[in-house]
């Protein structure tokens, strides 16, 4: 997960090797007697924040990577993303019960936190990568649009399968990356194709749903990122006859709220945010499950309702009665009302106006 490939002797657990698979930051390498990490200096937590790779979501997280013992390669949904790190000052930091420590300091540095936000929010790369765990190092890889990718199957047939961040199942050649088949599915099918044969004939099924990955770039593109029902989808050589239905159309991004919020409280809320909601909706409040700087006027009006009242528990958004008051969840509100204003997209409709 945190960018290095380990390979073990099954028998003994000894370690052979371990490399680094993705760019990668906070270790320079693994040290072959302990097994620990050797750390890089520049790693570690100071007051002043700093970009990290990989990020918390990992080089690679829970979709399943798969091996094959015909080309002897390892093929892994790969991703580089960015963390922006700090720590709070000597004596500052305050333990609080079902919060995390990873928005420590998220006040500190401001400005240059802004600009290493945005750093990180476009410095993200998506890709499966097929890697030679013999030789450590990279065989080829297939580059994608953005992190998110899904899991991979690779056959005896020589046929490597992957869901796509473009919301298409795509199947390729495991020997070299060439593509050969790709269609459009809906939704982004993050999860681990599998195969299975009936009567003689070969089929391949994939749980198609998106999983709502921390992708801060999916509403970077012309139209908002949207995604159509989970579903089950089951393929056949030549089956003809069956059709998906379409993909709900995008839906507009709406604008935000026109009031102008105060510095001051947008500042203290910030490490509220970092520590309750990030996890879910992302750092600085860029993608996630649901992406609150483009909330609904209807959203909007509820939101104290949804954070202190569970009103969305059905939909996972359980309540945070007991881990927050009213005054600092109105303060997360005052947080995302502000992210909304600073990323209001003008390709996609005109910007509200202050007041």
């Amino acid at each position: 997960m945190f960018g290095f490939f380990y390979v073990l002797d099954r028998k003994t657990g000894k370690l052979i090797s371990a490399k680094p698979y993705v760019m990668n930051t906070w270790a320079k390498s693994v040290d072959m007697k302990t097994g620990r990490p050797v750390l890089e200096p520049q790693s570690a937590l100071t007051e002043k924040p700093h970009l990290l790779t990989p990020g918390y979501g990992g080089a690679h997280n829970w979709n399943p990577m798969s091996y094959s013992p015909l080309t002897g390669l390892v093929y892994i949904p790969a991703q580089v993303q960015w963390e922006v790190a700090s720590r709070a000052a000597d004596g500052q930091f305050k333990h609080v019960k079902g919060r995390t420590t990873i928005g420590a300091g998220v006040n500190y540095y401001p400005d240059l936190r802004r600009e290493l936000n945005q750093k990180a929010a476009t410095s993200e790369q998506g890709y499966l990568l097929a890697w030679d765990p013999v030789h450590q190092k990279e065989a080829f890889r297939v580059t994608y649009r953005l992190p998110g990718n899904g899991g991979t199957l690779v056959t005896a047939g020589n046929i490597l399968i992957q869901g796509t961040i473009d919301k298409t199942l795509a199947i390729y050649l495991a020997t070299d990356g060439k593509k050969l088949w790709e269609m459009p599915v809906g939704t982004v099918p993050v999860s681990g194709p599998m195969t299975f044969a009936i009567g003689g004939t070969q089929y391949i099924a994939i749980n198609a749903g998106w999983n709502s990955a921390i992708v801060a770039g999916l509403n970077s593109g012309p139209e908002p990122f949207s995604v159509g029902p989970a579903r089950l989808i089951v393929f056949k050589l030549d089956a003809k006859g069956v059709e998906l239905p379409p993909a709900p159309a995008s839906t507009k991004i709406p604008p935000s709220p026109t009031d102008k919020q105060p510095r001051d409280a947008v500042l203290a809320s910030g490490e509220i945010y970092a520590q309750m909601c990030r996890t879910c909706h992302g750092a600085n409040a860029t993608g996630g499950v649901v992406d609150l700087r483009y909330l609904t006027p209807e959203q909007h009006a509820g939101f104290m309702d949804t954070v202190l009242k569970g009103t969305h528990k059905s939909k996972g958004m359980a309540s945070f009665r007991d881990l927050l008051t009213d005054e600092q969840a109105a303060s997360i509100h005052s947080y995302l009302i502000n992210r909304a204003q600073e990323d209001w997209q003008p390709m996609i409709g005109p910007p509200p106006k202050q007041r």
